[in-house]
C-alpha cells in the first residue's frame, strides 16, 4: 500500500469515440471511470497543495506481527515522513533547501551535507509525492452512496489485475482486492481509504487503513530538536571533493554542536579522513567540533580487469582446470572446503566428506549425515546452475553495489578491496548467513589479491566491516590452476554402480501440452535430490496435483511424484 502512496501518480485514460452504440457495460465502465479519474484528478499533490496548502496522510498496514505506521506530510517546500520505528526525515527543498533526520535508536538528529548539488535535487525528485492517489485497470465500481461520514465508493480487483504491492501485502490467489474510499461529498477531497482482502466466503480483513488530512497543520520536528537545529553554537562541516585535482571543489555547512552531519556523494566516491585519500573515514561519535572529509572517485579500472580475466570462459581458456581451497566462518564454527572446476566437470567438498559433483549433465555425491550416496534428478535448465555453483565465490558473478574503496600493491600482487552496504549485499547473496544478519551500518567487505599481469585471482578474504572500521573475516580463499585433475573416490563409484538401483521418475505439468517426464536411476539406500525449474516449488503424490508429497524414508522402491508451475 505505500508503493500506491509513495509512487504516488494520478492515472489518466485516454477514452476514444466510436459512432458504434455504446453497450450498458460500457456506458457502466465509463461511469467508473470519470468517477474514479475525478478522485484521481481531486487528490493529486497539485490540485491538494494550490487549494489546501499541504496535506497529509497517515498509513496503517495490518500484518501478523501488528500495526505498522507511516505518516506522510506534504506542502509546497517540505516533505516529511514518520517511520514505522520511530525514524523522522524532513526534506526541504523550497528556498532553503535542506535535510534533516532523526535516529530513535541512537537518539541523534542529523544534518545533510551534499556534495553535488545534482544529488540533493535527485533526492527530492525521487522522493517528492505527485499525487495521493492511483487506480488500476480492472478496478471497478461496485457501490457509490452517500452516508453520515460522506460519500463512499467501493471498487473491486481481481487478483489478476492487483499489482504486486498488494500481492506482496498477502492477497491470495482465490481473494478479491476491495477498495473503501470515503470522500467529501461536495469536494471529493479523500477523507479516508480502506483496502481489505475479500474471500470467496465473504469474508474480509483489512489489509491498510488511511487516513488523508487537506490542510494539514505543518509539520514540524518535536520542539527539543528544533531548538536544537535552531541553536548558534555551531561547528563547521567541510566536505572536499576530489582533493588535490583540477576538478577540487570545497563545499562547508555550520552545522549546530550535537547534531550528527549525514554526508551525501556520489556512489562512484568513498569518504576518507585525510587529504591524501588513504584513510577509510571511521565514524566520528563527537558532534562538537569542526571536521574535514575528503571524497575521491575510485578507480574502477583494476576492478573491471580482474571481472574480465576471471569469467569463467576466459579462465578455462588459459587454464585446464581451477581449484580453491577456502575456510568460512560463521560465530564459532569454521568450514573448509574445496572446490574444483575444468570444462567438464565441477565438484564441491568440504571438511564435513559432503561431495557434490556434476560431470557431463549428470549430478550425483555424498550426503554425510545421511551417510547415503546420491543423484540429482534436474528439470530443464538447473543442471547448468549447479554446474557452475563452485565458481560463485569468484568475482565473475558481478554483484550490483560492488565498490572499489582502495587499490595497490602488495607482495607483488595486485589488491583491489571492494565493499557494499547490506541492503545489495543480502540481494546478491540472500543465503549467507553472515551477510543476512548484517546491521543496517554494516559494510561487506572484498580483498582481491591478484597476479599483477594477468589479473587472475590468486586469494580472495571477505569481511563484515562495523560503522567503527572493526572487521570480522566470515570467508577466506586460495584459488591455484593447471592442477590433477580430480578423481572421484573409488568407494563413491562402487556404491553409485550398484547392480541394485531403483527409478525415481518426475513429471511435471501433468496433463497438460507442456507435460514433461524426467528419470534417475540411483543403487538402493542412495537418494534422490530432484532440482526443480524456475516457477516449481512443490511435490504432489498424485497426477492432479492435489495432495502434496510429504516425503519418505523409503530408498528402496520406484516411486513417481508430479509438479506443476505455480500461477504466481
Amino acid at each position: 500500500m505505500k508503493k500506491r502512496l509513495i509512487i504516488l501518480l494520478s492515472a489518466v485514460f485516454c477514452l476514444g469515440m466510436t459512432a458504434v452504440p455504446a453497450t450498458a457495460a460500457e456506458v457502466q465502465k465509463g461511469q467508473d471511470e470519470d468517477i474514479l479519474r475525478k478522485l484521481g484528478e481531486v487528490n493529486s499533490a497539485e490540485n491538494l497543495i494550490e487549494n489546501y496548502g499541504s496535506f497529509s496522510i497517515e498509513d496503517i498496514t495490518y500484518g501478523e506481527d501488528g500495526e505498522e505506521k507511516l505518516f506522510i506530510y506534504v506542502d509546497e517546500d517540505r516533505l516529511a515522513r514518520e517511520w514505522p520505528a520511530g525514524e523522522i526525515d524532513i526534506m526541504d527543498f523550497g528556498q532553503e533547501k535542506n535535510i534533516c533526520s532523526y535516529d530513535p535508536e541512537t537518539d541523534t538528529l542529523y544534518e545533510l551535507l551534499y556534495g553535488d548539488n545534482t544529488l540533493f535535487e535527485q533526492m527530492v525528485s525521487d522522493n517528492r509525492p505527485e499525487g495521493t492517489f492511483v487506480f488500476f485497470e480492472g478496478e471497478n465500481v461496485v457501490a457509490d452512496e452517500n452516508t453520515d461520514e460522506g460519500r463512499k465508493i467501493v471498487t473491486e480487483t481481481s487478483w489478476e489485475d492487483s499489482p504486486e504491492d498488494q500481492k506482496e501485502l498477502g492477497l491470495k490467489e482465490e481473494e478479491t482486492a476491495k477498495f473503501e474510499y470515503l470522500v467529501d461529498p461536495d469536494t471529493f477531497v479523500l477523507k479516508e481509504l480502506t483496502l481489505s482482502f475479500v474471500s470467496p466466503d465473504g469474508a474480509e480483513r483489512v489489509a491498510v487503513k488511511e487516513i488523508f488530512t487537506a490542510g494539514a497543520d505543518r509539520y514540524e520536528l518535536p520542539e527539543k530538536y528544533q531548538e536544537m537545529l535552531q541553536s548558534k553554537d555551531t561547528r563547521k562541516m567541510t566536505l572536499v571533493m576530489d582533493a588535490g585535482t583540477e576538478q577540487e571543489e570545497t563545499f562547508s555547512k555550520d552545522i549546530p554542536k550535537g547534531v550528527a552531519a549525514a554526508v551525501l556523494i556520489p556512489a562512484e566516491y568513498v569518504l576518507y579522513d585525510d587529504e591524501a585519500c588513504t584513510q577509510l573515514h571511521e565514524k566520528n561519535d563527537n558532534f562538537d567540533e569542526d571536521q574535514t572529509l575528503y571524497a575521491a572517485k575510485q578507480d574502477e579500472e583494476p576492478l573491471n580487469r580482474i571481472y574480465e580475466a576471471n569469467a569463467t570462459e576466459e579462465l578455462l581458456k588459459n587454464h585446464t582446470n581451477i581449484q580453491i581451497n577456502g575456510t568460512e566462518y560463521y560465530g564459532d564454527e569454521e568450514r573448509i572446503y574445496f572446490c574444483y572446476y575444468d570444462a567438464d566437470m565441477s565438484v564441491i567438498e568440504d571438511g564435513d566428506s559432503n561431495v557434490q559433483i556434476c560431470e557431463n549433465g549428470d549430478v550425483y555425491g555424498f550426503l554425510a549425515d545421511q551417510a547415503a550416496p546420491f543423484r540429482g534428478l534436474c528439470m530443464d535448465g538447473t543442471y547448468e546452475k549447479y554446474f557452475e555453483e563452485p565458481l560463485r565465490n569468484l568475482i565473475c558473478l558481478k554483484p550490483e553495489g560492488e565498490r572499489v574503496i582502495s587499490s595497490g600493491e602488495e607482495n607483488g600482487m595486485l589488491t583491489v578491496e571492494t565493499a557494499m552496504n547490506r541492503e545489495d549485499a543480502v540481494r546478491e547473496y540472500p543465503d549467507d548467513n553472515n551477510i543476512t544478519e548484517m546491521e543496517e551500518t554494516d559494510l561487506y567487505v572484498q580483498k582481491y589479491a591478484a597476479d599483477a599481469e594477468t589479473y587472475e585471482i590468486q586469494e580472495c578474504f571477505e569481511y563484515i566491516e562495523k560503522a567503527d572500521g572493526t572487521r570480522k573475516l566470515i570467508r577466506e580463499s586460495k584459488l591455484s590452476y593447471d592442477g590433477e585433475k580430480y578423481e572421484v573416490s573409488e568407494e563413491l563409484k562402487a556404491q553409485l554402480d550398484s547392480g541394485d538401483t531403483r527409478t525415481v521418475t518426475l513429471i511435471a505439468d501433468p496433463g497438460t501440452d507442456n507435460e514433461k517426464e524426467y528419470s534417475v536411476s540411483v543403487c538402493k539406500g542412495g537418494i534422490v535430490q530432484i532440482i526443480l525449474g524456475e516457477g516449481y516449488s512443490t511435490f504432489y503424490s498424485d497426477e492432479a496435483c492435489t495432495q502434496v508429497y510429504e516425503g519418505t524414508a523409503d530408498r528402496e522402491n520406484d516411486k513417481t511424484l508430479y509438479t506443476k508451475k505455480s500461477q504466481d
